[in-house]
């Protein structure tokens, strides 16, 4: 991997939030959503490899990385966190922009399009858990919050941590570099107490909700993750806007295990 330039750094008040950001390049602009325990960090190599033609923002959502955890803040919502975006997007006024978006990134990105569509020009959504639209996704929702309430109370945040990250990543988590797998960890306390508790409670009625989507969705997914509840739920996603399902290896987090592929695959897409 090539080296990676330093980015220009900042924070922006948002929502009752303070968000750090990093920008990269110019051109235009591209916002990246961090899915769970990921930050601004782990899109490092990604935004360096789309290169300097391109205005790539990155950044830690809120209590995530180096964005403070708000005073009194003790829950969230995918529609907080889709403001939050928004927030972003406003503040350093790229929009509308492209977003590219993974995991449960991908979700807040979906609920970004039905609050401020007029923000975002085109949207790339990487493997979403959107279990609304699973035939069995109320029991996995049901396994998934059990099993980081258990983690919370007993205060074994790193081992639950940790069966959670080598379910959804494999083999891969073992094989993140040690600075990648350590930014995980600090921010998994806030991912298992009270984001999955909001991405679990995210029920929309999917043909209500997603059927008010006007703008381009592109959908990605590494076809090796088609049985995966995060596959799946792409497959649905591509099937219902009648768009190719865009195959992009690396697993669930290409960004870090496959930056050169990813940015390829989005570069692709945002010169359209």
């Amino acid at each position: 991997m090539r080296s990676i330039a330093s980015p220009r750094v900042g924070f922006t008040q948002v929502n009752g939030a303070q968000l750090y950001f990093e920008e990269r390049g110019s051109g235009p602009p591209l916002v990246l959503i961090p899915g769970g325990s990921v930050d601004a960090q782990h899109f490092a190599d990604v935004a360096e490899a789309l290169g300097p033609d391109v205005h790539t923002i990155t950044y830690d959502r809120r209590a995530n990385g180096n964005s403070p955890r708000p005073d009194g803040w003790f829950g969230t919502s995918i529609a907080e966190q889709a403001d939050d975006v928004a927030g972003l997007i406003e503040g350093l006024g790229v929009g509308p922009c492209a977003v590219w978006a993974g995991s449960l990134g991908g979700v807040i990105l979906l609920e970004l399009l039905i609050r401020r569509p007029g923000l975002v020009r085109t949207a790339i959504v990487q493997e979403p858990p959107l279990f609304s639209v699973l035939d069995d996704g109320g029991q996995i929702a049901k396994g998934l919050a059990a099993s980081a309430a258990r983690a919370m109370r007993d205060d074994t945040v790193d081992e639950g941590f940790t069966e959670h990250a080598r379910q959804s990543l494999g083999a891969a988590f073992d094989g993140l570099s040690h600075e990648a797998r350590k930014r995980m960890f600090v921010n998994a306390r806030v991912f298992l107490g009270i984001e999955i508790p909001a991405l679990v409670d995210y029920r929309p009625h999917p043909v209500d909700a997603f059927g008010r989507i006007d703008i381009p969705v592109h959908v990605m997914a590494d076809p090796d993750n088609g049985q995966t509840p995060p596959g799946r739920a792409a497959r649905w996603l591509a099937d219902f806007f009648a768009t190719e399902l865009r195959h992009l290896p690396g697993g669930h987090i290409p960004y870090v295990t496959q930056p050169e592929t990813t940015a390829a695959a989005i570069r692709t897409l945002i010169a359209a």
